[in-house]
This record gives structure tokens, C-alpha cells and sequence, in this order.
């Protein structure tokens, strides 16, 4: 189990007790919104700042974020190579292995949630305006392409069915 907050927190659960674990992480006050693990070797980190931090099983190493994010709210993945990631004015952006790259959304509200069940079925949830996937995963804006119900300005949950 992970924790992250304010003052660039990072938090592990050992077993026995909550172990500090981002020593490799710049020093600052800043707030980390977001974490999303693949595997115990696979974890991002992300938040304030357009932050990003990748976890590859024995320290914490800083990640070229797209610019012109002031801050990355949500993090969510299929898998290690099929991350997404959403902040403030609507800002969307998929890792593809490799590189992050920005994916726009029409909304300019800032977005505070992300769900999905695969890579084609992805959610994000925020501000005043929701968009959701299907076979356009994030690409698809307005509560008509919609399968459930996502509150705006609320987390997003859902259960596969």
C-alpha cells in the first residue's frame, strides 16, 4: 500500500508500519495528487507543478512532464506502457511506454478523477463538465456518450459489468 500528500510525501506500508519512501524525490513543498501501480516495481507519482515521478522497484526518478499543466489531479492505467493522466484546465495526457503526450479534451474545467476497465474504456470526471470513453477512450466529450453516471467535481468509480 502507498500514500502521498502534502510536502512531497510519499508513505509505503511495510507490513509492520508506514515507511517514508521518496528520499530520491526534489525536496519542496508541494503536493503530490495522484498514485497509480502497475506492480510493486511500476508506481507513478504525480501532482502540483505538473510533477511526475516513476518508481521502477529501487528509487524514485523524475519524468519529463508536456508542458503546460500547472497540476496533474488523477492517474490511472490499463497497463505499465497505458497511463493516463489529467489536471487542472482540462488537461489530459497518455504515456505510451515511452513518452507522454498530450490528448485534448475540448473541456477547460479542471479534472479531479479518472476511471477505466481496459485501454478503450476510460473516464475522466471534474470541475463542471464530464467526457467519457468507449472505443474513443478520453477523446469523446458530453454526458451522451456516457454508459454510467459520473458526478462532476466528484472522484470516479465504477464496477465492470
Amino acid at each position: 500500500v502507498w500514500a502521498a500528500g502534502e510536502n512531497n510525501t510519499i508513505l509505503h506500508w511495510s507490513g509492520a508500519g508506514w515507511m517514508p519512501a521518496a528520499q530520491d524525490i526534489e525536496p519542496g513543498s508541494f503536493a503530490l495528487n495522484a498514485l497509480w501501480e502497475s506492480s510493486t516495481n511500476d508506481l507513478w507519482a504525480a501532482g502540483v507543478g505538473g510533477r511526475l515521478w516513476h518508481w521502477q522497484g529501487t528509487r524514485w526518478g523524475a519524468v519529463d512532464a508536456p508542458a503546460g499543466l500547472e497540476s496533474f489531479n488523477a492517474l490511472w492505467g490499463a497497463a505499465s506502457g497505458d497511463v493516463w493522466a489529467v489536471g487542472g484546465s482540462g488537461g489530459s495526457f497518455h504515456y505510451d511506454g515511452t513518452s507522454w503526450t498530450a490528448v485534448p479534451t475540448g473541456v477547460t474545467q479542471p479534472l479531479f478523477g479518472l476511471w477505466g476497465s481496459g485501454p478503450q474504456d476510460v473516464w475522466a470526471a471534474g470541475g463542471a463538465r464530464q467526457f467519457g470513453g468507449g472505443s474513443n477512450a478520453l477523446g469523446v466529450q458530453g454526458p451522451q456518450r456516457m454508459a454510467g453516471c459520473v458526478i462532476a467535481g466528484a472522484p470516479v468509480w465504477a464496477n465492470s459489468v
